[in-house]
């Protein structure tokens, strides 16, 4: 039996926005200034949140349709 090419597509175009994602978040929790952090907890993490988030909002729009059309092409 072989795997239809919009699995295979749906699997690889997830592991590569994964990726991306992934390897974003490692160096932002590397970067995090303690000190700064302490200072004012909920401020800093609010504002790294929301740079992290714009810097990927494209990627998360992407996964999104990813999602959609992967289970309109599941249904039929």
């Amino acid at each position: 039996m072989t795997i239809p090419d919009h699995i295979i597509s749906f699997h690889n175009n997830r592991e590569e926005l994964s990726s991306k994602v992934k390897e974003d978040t490692e160096v932002i929790l590397n970067a995090i200034n303690l000190d700064e952090m302490l200072d004012n907890p909920e401020e800093y993490l609010s504002t790294l949140g929301n740079l992290f988030m714009e810097k990927h909002q494209g990627e998360f729009e992407r996964a999104f349709k990813l999602g959609r059309n992967h289970g309109r092409n599941l249904i039929g």
